[in-house]
C-alpha cells in the first residue's frame, strides 16, 4: 500500500524499484522534504535484507562508514579502514544498505561508495542526498516537488490529495475545495510542493 507521502509518486516509486533491479547503487537527489526517504522506505520494504543508516548530522566520511558498518552488523578488525571493513561485511550478501540524508559531494563519500561497490558482488546501495556523487556505478533519480495547480487550473492532483487526506487523518473538518479553494491554493503554494511541508501544514 502506498503511504500518503507517496501520493503522486507512483512513477518515481517504479523508477526506484526498476533502478535497483538494474543497478547496485542508486542515489535519489532533490530538495529536503521532497519525499526521497519515503520512496526508498517503500522500495526497501520489499528487499530480502535491508540495513538502514541515518547519516544526517554525520560530519565525515569516516563517521558515515562506521555508522554503515554498525547498521549491517559488521566489526572492524585492528588496522582496518572504514572502506575495507564495510566491503568485507557486505561481500557475498544481498543486503540493501540505505544511507539516508547525506551530502555525498561535501564529504567525499562518493569515492568510498564506488570502491565498496567495485569490491563486492551482490550488495546494493540506496542513498538519499541533496546532490549526486558523479561516480561510474551510480544511478541517479531526481525527486522534485509535487506540482501545484495554477490559478487557472482545477484544484486537483497529488498535492491537493495529500493535503486533504492529511487533514482528514488529523481529524480536521473536511476541506471544501470550492469554498476554501483560495486558501488551499495559498497554503500549497507556500509549501513549494514539498510533501513534508504539505503534511505539516
Amino acid at each position: 500500500m502506498v503511504r500518503r507521502a507517496c501520493l503522486g509518486r507512483e512513477r518515481e516509486l517504479e523508477q526506484v524499484a526498476r533502478a535497483l533491479g538494474q543497478s547496485r547503487w542508486v542515489t535519489l537527489t532533490g530538495p529536503p522534504g521532497g519525499g526521497k526517504t519515503m520512496l526508498v522506505r517503500q522500495v526497501a520494504s520489499r528487499a530480502r535484507s535491508t540495513a538502514w543508516y541515518n547519516a544526517a548530522g554525520s560530519a565525515s566520511t569516516g563517521a558515515i562508514l562506521s555508522g554503515c558498518l554498525r547498521a549491517v552488523g559488521g566489526e572492524a578488525a585492528p588496522g582496518d579502514t572504514g572502506v575495507g571493513a564495510l566491503q568485507r561485511a557486505l561481500d557475498g550478501t544481498d543486503t540493501l544498505l540505505v544511507v539516508d540524508g547525506v551530502d555525498i559531494e561535501a564529504s567525499g563519500l562518493g569515492r568510498a561508495f564506488q570502491e565498496i561497490i567495485e569490491a563486492t558482488t551482490q550488495a546494493q546501495l540506496a542513498v538519499t542526498a541533496s546532490t549526486m556523487a558523479g561516480m561510474p556505478s551510480e544511478r541517479v533519480i531526481r525527486v522534485g516537488p509535487l506540482p501545484i495547480p495554477g490559478a487557472d487550473e482545477p484544484l486537483a492532483g497529488p498535492a491537493v490529495d495529500l493535503f486533504t487526506q492529511r487533514v482528514d487523518t488529523a481529524g480536521g473538518f473536511p476541506v471544501d475545495l470550492v469554498a476554501q479553494g483560495n486558501d488551499v491554493r495559498r497554503l500549497l503554494t507556500a509549501t513549494g510542493g514539498l510533501p513534508l511541508l504539505i503534511e505539516q501544514v
